[in-house]
């Protein structure tokens, strides 16, 4: 994907956070392949009407609104795998959260976004935006820094009967509430299922599935891993958000 025939600032601005789009569209179709397509789509309707953006939104998210507009009317699609492999059975599980569903989870868990963000990305309230999050049954603590202010929040996900760990960074290379706060975290992690981006759909809908299904079929396709081991999936070297 190229930006670079488009003018003005709005070109720069679009240019840093296109990353972000990406692996966004990548975990929410499943397919690097489906969410670089779409991603593009996006950027090609940006540059032919610059209001689609919204300017009373930072890039980021106005980037994602505009994404969800194309991807939604397109029946929001994933990436389609050959019958009988890992990932088509990893399809099958996402299937059960309805597409409204995983786009918020994926929102609020790897983009951080708060429901507020949600709801503005996705053209709702707030209110259904946190109930399209819980709808998905898990808890999910993001690749965050953790500070005084938010160091209580590992106690709640540690407290969880299933959690998610997504991980791109060390901890100790976010960790800024100290020593408790890394022996917190590390319990989470002998307890949850640690993972990288891409499968956090998928894991989560296993964890909550009724009938197991699968479990050891999309488990041993690497997606996951328990006991601070993580996928080792690629992503996008994107680094801190400003």
């Amino acid at each position: 994907m190229n930006v670079e025939d488009a003018r003005g600032d709005d070109t720069s601005r679009l240019a840093e956070v296109l990353p972000y789009l990406r692996r966004h569209a990548r975990a929410l179709s499943g397919s690097q392949r489906t969410g670089d397509a779409y991603a593009a789509e996006t950027l090609e309707a940006i540059l032919k009407d610059r209001a689609s953006l919204d300017p009373e939104l930072s890039p980021r998210l106005a980037l994602f609104r505009a994404f969800h507009r194309i991807w939604a009317s397109a029946g929001a699609p994933t990436g389609k795998a050959a019958p009988g492999t890992l990932q088509a059975r990893a399809e099958r599980h996402m299937a059960r959260l309805t597409p409204r569903s995983r786009e918020a989870l994926l929102l609020r868990t790897i983009e951080e976004c708060s429901f507020g963000d949600i709801a503005a990305v996705m053209d709702t309230t707030e209110a259904e935006a946190e109930r399209l999050v819980e709808a998905a049954d898990a808890t999910v603590l993001a690749d965050v820094e953790v500070g005084t202010g938010n160091v209580a929040n590992l106690d709640v996900v540690r407290a969880a009967d299933t959690a998610v760990v997504v991980e791109e960074r060390p901890f100790a290379d976010r960790n800024y509430a100290g020593d408790d706060a890394a022996r917190i975290y590390e319990a989470v992690r002998e307890t949850g299922t640690v993972v990288r981006p891409e499968a956090v759909l998928r894991t989560v809908i296993r964890l909550v599935s009724p009938e197991g299904e699968d479990d050891a079929a999309v488990a041993s396709d690497g997606s996951e891993r328990r006991h601070g081991d993580t996928d080792g999936l690629p992503t996008d070297p994107i680094g801190r958000r400003g």
